[in-house]
């Protein structure tokens, strides 16, 4: 499995470290495990001309996962519209006086309907709802009994 160094942060381990690799041990020498393929590294007594080997090496993984996740967008968009993305524009945003310009109105708004004591100018009020008596819904439920009382009379005589 890995083998962990406990190195400072300006050496090739801690550089390691610091990027997540997985390093195994072997002497001299570590080990850089890749998806792909394992690149060897020098030890720091070696050259560190291998480095920019290993950082080239990185930046062409990170490019050929860029290219999976841009098919996954293009497949994802195709199935579903585009509409899983999030919104790439930029939100409008407005100056502190335009916000102000915007309060003042509202507040005046405000002032202005307080004044006014809360009534609405123009509107169409609705009449009141007319409640019915007792005796007239009495009437109605009786003519009701009656109207069922003849539909079932009529299906007893067809039965």
């Amino acid at each position: 499995m890995g083998f962990q160094h406990a190195s400072p942060k300006g050496t090739l381990d801690g550089i390691l470290d610091k990027l997540g690799a997985q390093t195994r041990g072997s002497g001299k020498r570590l080990f850089l495990v890749s998806a792909d393929e394992a690149v060897t590294i020098p030890g720091e007594g070696e050259l560190m001309a291998n480095l920019a080997g290993v950082v080239q090496q990185l930046r062409k993984e990170r490019d050929q996962a860029a290219r999976v996740v841009e098919r996954l967008d293009a497949a994802l968009a195709a199935l579903n519209g585009g509409s899983y993305r999030k919104r790439t524009g930029n939100r409008r945003h407005l100056s502190a006086a335009a916000r102000a310009r915007i309060a003042a109105a509202q507040r005046a708004r405000w002032a202005k309907v307080r004044r006014n004591g809360g009534q609405k100018h123009n509107v169409v009020s609705m009449p009141k709802k007319k409640t019915m008596s007792a005796a007239a819904r009495k009437k109605i439920a009786a003519a009701q009994r009656a109207r069922w009382a003849k539909v079932k009379a009529a299906q007893k005589k067809t039965a």
